[in-house]
């Protein structure tokens, strides 16, 4: 069984993400508009990032 996580920004941070991630969990997180929020979240194991700025997401995931 797969399982998904979605968690809005003001409730997600990286211990969050780790802790999902180790589960086994796919992790999506809205609305990310901080790049360095962004860069953060990938770091820990997040899937997916939905923002007002994708360009500046996928730009933090490439940091990241």
């Amino acid at each position: 069984m797969h399982s998904a996580a979605l968690a809005r920004a003001a409730g997600a941070d990286q211990a969050l993400a780790r802790t999902l991630r180790g589960s086994g969990a796919t992790i999506h997180v809205w609305t990310v508009n901080d790049a360095a929020q962004a860069h953060a979240l990938w770091r820990a194991g997040v899937q997916g990032i939905i923002g007002d700025d994708p360009a500046a997401m996928l730009a933090a995931r490439e940091a990241a």
